[in-house]
């Protein structure tokens, strides 16, 4: 049903939509421009009559209704409902709920949400953008999906120093938690813009979002 549900959804006709053609259309936890990214990973085109047939054999022909929590804002609503329009034509039946941002952590954090829409900053190194979401009993795993060998992959990621060897590690564990059991599914990264003026020197933006000032000076 997860596998359905993601290829209902045209990552490209959302970004454009919802965002204005903003941001970056993408399927993993690790951005294009990470250099952890595997540029011969694609995201999986929309694909309305597999997702169908995959509802099907799940003995659901006559499609599934569930409910998504979005905060309560103008564009995370804009998304909801361009979601909730893309989906329907695969035979999945949103209600949009919306709440205050707070709230809504808590109760997904209490595991009382079916799907909640949300997004996270990101942090330069990949390891923040996936152990904590991933690993048996981590502190941002409401969906409680466990697997052993995730885990395995990903406390070797974090043992080693080597780029080719993280790349490959992370490549192995994207396999099997975002293409095969799709406990989160990936949407869009955000893309940063910072502009300062010529006379500030010494200054270097992070795509993370976060302002560092070390370093920088006025001249």
């Amino acid at each position: 049903m997860r596998e359905a549900l993601d290829l209902s959804i045209d990552r490209v006709a959302l970004n454009q939509v919802a965002w204005d053609g903003q941001y970056t259309p993408g399927c993993t936890p690790i951005s294009p421009v990470s250099p952890f990214h595997d540029k011969s990973r694609k995201c999986p085109a929309r694909d309305l009559a597999k997702a169908k047939k995959l509802l099907a054999d799940a003995g659901l022909p006559g499609g599934y209704s569930f409910e998504m929590v979005i905060v309560n804002d103008p564009q995370q609503r804009r998304v909801g409902e361009v979601l909730q329009g893309m989906v329907k034509e695969a035979g999945f039946n949103i209600s949009l709920k919306p709440s205050e941002f707070a709230s809504a952590l808590k109760d997904n954090d209490a595991g009382k949400d079916q799907t909640f829409l949300i997004g996270w900053s990101g942090r330069v190194d990949p390891d923040a953008n996936i152990f904590q979401f991933h690993t048996c009993g981590a502190t941002l795993n409401p969906t409680q999906s466990c697997d052993e060998g995730v885990d395995a992959i990903l406390n070797r990621a974090r043992e080693v120093g080597d780029l080719t060897q993280r790349t490959s590690l992370y490549r192995q564990a994207v396999d099997k938690f975002a293409f095969a059991r799709r406990n989160i599914l990936y949407l869009y990264h955000l893309n940063y813009i910072a502009s300062y003026p010529k006379n500030l020197k010494g200054y270097k933006a992070v795509p993370d979002g976060l302002i560092r000032i070390k370093g920088a000076s006025w001249q």
